[in-house]
């Protein structure tokens, strides 16, 4: 086991406001580190923790891309965008694919489903039309209203000039898909407080580790431990 110390203070601008966190000690398998780089697992505990401990209510999380599949090794097979959030309808809600070549709208894609306010839920949604393979290709998340939620691109830096992201730079992401990616494999967020992505086995409609919150009765025997050991040193 490898012990992690969270910054003596961590701001995290969430929606509903900017949460201030006590120093927190927890203990992490070694495991998991060879996985996530260390500053990803952090803010994947401190993500579990808000969520745990109700500072984060599952019902004022705006929705955003959580998961993408756009190429693998052979023919691209399975290719999907996920959207996680709580609370949602996505009646009259799109995504739009943009081309980085032209910085337009090459696909459009109606949304439907629901995703309650029972806590953090996650939907899949699969084209039936080809993702542009990059480089620097895009997604929108369109709200009913019109609004740009999220705009993301892979593979470089995208600006759109058409559409309803037009004059936005998308958020390109740290990690990228290509023609080696093994089959069943997707980019996957893995922290509510960063724009930490891992490559991993393609988990559609299922919340992506790090964004699950921990059982409420887990983070307070990890609050108790902590403050007992802590009161250990100072005796």
């Amino acid at each position: 086991m490898i012990t992690l110390c969270l910054a003596d203070l961590i701001r995290a601008g969430l929606v509903g406001g900017v949460f201030q966190l006590r120093p927190v000690r927890v203990k992490v398998s070694a495991l998991l580190l060879t996985q996530y780089d260390t500053e990803v697992v952090m803010r994947m505990l401190l993500a579990a923790l808000l969520l745990a401990t109700g500072s984060l209510h599952a019902s004022v999380i705006s929705p955003f891309i959580s998961e993408i599949h756009y190429d693998n090794t052979g023919t691209d097979v399975d290719e999907f965008v996920e959207i996680s959030g709580a609370g949602v309808d996505f009646s009259g809600w799109n995504l739009l694919f943009y081309n980085g070549a032209t910085g337009g709208v090459y696909r459009s894609l109606p949304l439907t489903g629901l995703l309650d306010d029972s806590g953090l839920g996650s939907l899949a949604f699969f084209p039936g039309f080809t993702i542009q393979n990059g480089p620097a290709d895009g997604v929108a998340l369109l709200a009913d209203t019109g609004t740009v939620i999220e705009f993301l691109s892979y593979e470089g830096s995208l600006l759109a000039v058409a559409g309803e992201a037009a004059g936005l730079t998308a958020t390109p992401l740290p990690i990228e898909e290509n023609s080696l990616t093994p089959l069943g494999y997707s980019l996957q967020r893995v922290s509510l407080l960063g724009d930490d992505w891992v490559a991993a086995e393609a988990s559609p409609g299922r919340v992506n580790l790090g964004l699950i919150p921990v059982p409420p009765t887990l983070s307070l025997l990890i609050a108790g431990l902590c403050w007992f050991r802590r009161n250990q040193r100072l005796a």
